[in-house]
């Protein structure tokens, strides 16, 4: 199966082409000053979600510290992030970035994203530039889910059941300003007791960056993604939880990548809940492409509360 040329990584800056229309729309932020910027245009918020969508404040603060790196060489390869407050739909965010390092192969960027003067998200980014093939090393412990790839035919023996894939019809019920294909699947078990809580979705990006679009845009369009449905594996293994009669929030996000992005390619999305106590759970998105190599992993830690 065919994929973009893994060399393509060419960063953002300020040379760049202008923004395909979705990532205008959701995740453009506006310079303000010197390393100080802000949302330009909508932000959503999903129905019963306590304030805007999460991936879509990591996308815009991965593009605030991102413009604020010079060096095109330099590549984003991971975020750690707070969510601090919920962020309120109808006031625009503004993205402070604090130049922590810029050394020679790696530069660090604090990000504070601020509404009314109240710290609603915090983050700490890394860039670095790509390392010579001498220093390269190849491991990957769990391989790429043997999920049904999309538009293709489930076989009858297959481990994994479709959900759904009408996503475009949810996002426009939700207002959402995000174009993607989605296929979801998940485990299939005759024994209910056995399901495992995991979730396997297949995206691509519609009207995103193009393969020939800096390496940085695609990185921060998955980074969006990466927060979409990241709660749910829970609810897959405990379907007795009703989604409509729980709370969950996401508490934190991080996102390591391993490899170059192609968001306008098909990527599998492979969700699991690692542990869940305590009313908390700490939910493991690996994200493969096509070719089944690994290109990043996230993590994040959910609250749910919830009615059996």
């Amino acid at each position: 199966m065919s994929t973009p040329d893994d060399t393509t990584t060419t960063s953002v800056n300020k040379s760049s082409p202008p923004l395909p229309t979705w990532m205008k729309l959701a995740v453009e932020v506006e310079a303000l000053g010197p390393n100080l910027y802000r949302s330009t245009d909508t932000l959503w918020k999903p129905k019963r979600a306590r304030g805007v969508f999460g991936g879509q404040v990591v996308a815009q603060a991965l593009m605030a510290a991102t413009k604020s790196v010079d060096d095109p060489d330099f590549l984003v390869h991971s975020m750690h992030s707070y969510y601090l407050n919920p962020t309120k739909p109808t006031v625009p965010v503004t993205y402070k970035v604090d130049k922590s390092k810029d050394g020679r192969n790696i530069c660090s960027r604090y990000v504070t994203a601020l509404q009314e003067d109240r710290a609603v998200f915090q983050c700490l980014a890394s860039f670095n530039k790509t390392q010579a093939e001498e220093f390269d090393v190849n491991h990957a412990w769990n391989p790429m889910p043997n999920v049904p790839f999309p538009g293709t035919a489930v076989p009858d023996d297959s481990d994994y059941v479709a959900i759904f894939k009408d996503f475009n019809t949810f996002a426009a019920h939700q207002r959402s300003p995000m174009s993607v294909d989605v296929y979801f699947y998940r485990d299939r078990f005759k024994n209910v007791g056995k399901i495992q809580p995991r979730l396997f979705l297949w995206i691509k990006v519609k009207g995103g960056p193009a393969q020939d679009d800096p390496q940085n845009l695609h990185r921060i369009a998955l980074a969006c993604f990466s927060d979409f449905l990241m709660p749910s594996p829970i609810f897959v293994k405990f379907p007795q939880m009703r989604r409509d009669r729980s709370f969950t929030t996401s508490l934190d996000h991080s996102i390591w990548f391993h490899a170059p992005v192609h968001v306008d390619q098909w990527h599998l999305f492979a969700l699991d809940c690692d542990r869940a106590v305590g009313g908390s759970a700490l939910n493991i998105c690996r994200i493969f492409n096509a070719n089944g190599t690994q290109v990043a992993t996230c993590t994040q830690e959910s609250l749910t509360r919830a009615k059996l």
